[in-house]
């Protein structure tokens, strides 16, 4: 990827506005809805600055998705500060609620990112992301089990690759007659097999 970096305040600010253009873009439209002349049109920039930091389409989609996957990872965090709060199967539930909402709201990208555009799946910041998630994920399961377990990560590496192929399939729709709530009750029942030393209310 050869992408001019920004160093003054004006150009980060600038590469700012075209991520965040392509993303509205992205999730109104879809990728295919994606031009340099509507991003500059819509960024409010002129169409030589696209090219300064992005080599082409394809560079600005794994900035869109470095940018999406960083926010998506900082509102996970705070959210599980609200879970260990009231650290039980209720503040899981709220988790999960929280999660399938987030999907929905960012479902084009998502299907982006799950491979729909050929070798975006190898964007860097998706395994991050996948690390960074499983590490949250085995955090919060130590810190609501009801007695002390010594190694969760396989436990957390289940939970953690289950979601997110539930969040794929959420991102191309709900299963006729479901709510996001629907899932979020099968989605606990099936925790609770892979984690029954969760602590219950």
């Amino acid at each position: 990827m050869k992408r001019r970096k920004p160093v003054q305040q004006r150009s980060r600010r600038r590469v700012q506005a075209i991520i965040r253009a392509a993303a509205q873009i992205i999730a109104r439209d879809g990728y295919g809805g994606l031009s340099t002349n509507r991003l500059a049109r819509e960024a409010g920039v002129p169409v030589g600055s696209i090219y300064e930091y992005f080599e082409n389409k394809d560079d600005i989609l794994v900035a869109v998705i470095e940018h999406e996957i960083d926010e998506v990872m900082r509102h996970l965090q705070q959210e599980v500060q609200q879970v260990l709060a009231d650290p039980d199967e209720e503040g899981l539930r709220r988790f999960l609620r929280f999660l399938l909402t987030e999907v929905t709201a960012h479902a084009e990208l998502l299907r982006l990112i799950a491979g729909q555009i050929h070798g975006q799946s190898d964007v860097p910041a998706v395994s991050r992301f996948f690390a960074q998630a499983e590490m949250l994920v085995r955090f919060l399961l130590q810190q609501m089990a009801a007695e002390v377990v010594e190694d969760l990560s396989l436990d957390a590496y289940l939970v953690t690759h289950g979601l997110a192929g539930v969040c794929i399939g959420i991102a191309n729709g709900l299963p006729p007659g479901k709510e996001i709530d629907d899932v979020v009750e099968r989605l606990l029942t099936g925790i609770r097999t892979i984690v029954p030393s969760l602590r219950r209310r």
